[in-house]
């Protein structure tokens, strides 16, 4: 609730601008909502783009014409085939970043979500699942593409902003009626969205004896050998439905103690690791570096992208974090550290 100073300072202004007392009053109840859900207030498009920096032209411009404001490209996926990325011009990734900063980051998520969070991580995420007798992984169907327009309106709604700039702030977060891979604010968006779907997922589960959580579009479910599988997947089914969903059946997996277990590419078996087969690549591809040079071995495996010594250091570092004493993965680093 606004103090009693304030909100005498501005029915005094509000009234010194022509407003009567009904829409004073409209006023500070819209703020209070906004202020108890850690929301900024804002009151329209124009008010936003003075927040942003940015004029209200080039606002309305990006709502309208969302197109135009991306570049699109595609990089390949692990398991193959190609995945199309929009990512938004700087100008319009700067204002999508001050949605991000100062309204996404407020909302509360699901104690289930793993990715996309402060505090929260990969290796959290397999943690959870580690020395398990069975691990069931499903996968969401083009997860950010089923999130559409409706409901991110309705999540910019809920929060408590006019209809008008739930409006203003859906398009600016959204392409073409679905979640750009590309735009800062996407993943924000997908917790916020699915924390309904995660709480009553996650109390099933529970409720089953077994563990959930969800690393964006991965829902990892382990526990004893009793655990219900079947039951498992048929509510998730019926669950993932109502939210507007489909599993992708041709990733579902099941995986018993004997089998290594693996959780978005951590083995978890009987501790967190990166996998053997990860493990060896960058063996591999430090052993060839040492032994050709840099360059050589970059023209000899056909590499041509600019940063692959910094992508190399990256799947290392990931290693790190699983198990930061790992004298083989520290040395790489060392190595290719000092290649720089």
């Amino acid at each position: 609730m606004e103090s009693k100073s304030y909100i005498e300072r501005f029915e005094k202004k509000a009234l010194g601008r022509g407003l009567d007392k009904s829409e004073i009053e409209a006023c500070i109840l819209y703020q209070s909502f906004l202020k108890s859900n850690s929301c900024p207030i804002i009151y329209d498009d124009l008010h936003l783009s003075k927040l942003v920096g940015y004029r209200i032209g080039y606002i309305r411009r990006a709502c309208y014409y969302q197109k135009s404001f991306y570049r699109h490209y595609k990089i390949p996926k692990k398991a193959g085939g190609l995945r199309q990325l929009s990512e938004p011009l700087p100008s319009l990734k700067e204002i999508q970043r001050w949605v991000l900063d100062n309204i996404l980051d407020n909302v509360s998520v699901s104690k289930f979500a793993k990715a996309y969070k402060k505090n929260s991580s990969v290796f959290k995420h397999g943690f959870l699942h580690k020395n398990q007798d069975i691990v069931l992984s499903l996968d969401i169907e083009n997860f950010f593409c089923n999130i559409n327009e409706e409901m991110v309106f309705s999540m910019f709604s809920k929060l408590g902003y006019t209809n008008h700039l739930s409006g203003v702030l859906c398009k600016i977060c959204t392409l073409e009626n679905e979640l750009a891979q590309g735009a800062p604010t996407s993943p924000a968006i997908s917790n916020i969205i699915l924390k309904e779907f995660d709480e009553k997922l996650g109390e099933k589960v529970i409720a089953l004896g077994g563990r959930y959580s969800r690393y964006a579009d991965d829902l990892t479910f382990s526990g004893t050998n009793e655990l219900p599988i079947e039951i498992i997947q048929d509510e998730v089914t019926k669950l993932l439905s109502q939210f507007g969903f489909t599993i992708n059946r041709n990733k579902t997996k099941v995986m018993h103690k004997y089998q290594r277990q693996v959780v978005t590419g951590v083995v978890v078996n009987e501790k967190v690791q990166i996998s053997k087969k990860e493990r060896r690549q960058i063996r591999l591809a430090c052993h060839y570096i040492k032994t050709f040079g840099l360059k050589d071995h970059l023209n000899k495996i056909e590499e041509t992208r600019k940063n692959y010594l910094e992508h190399l250091i990256g799947k290392i570092n990931f290693g790190l974090q699983m198990n930061p004493h790992d004298e083989e993965l520290k040395g790489y680093m060392v190595f290719l550290k000092g290649l720089g």
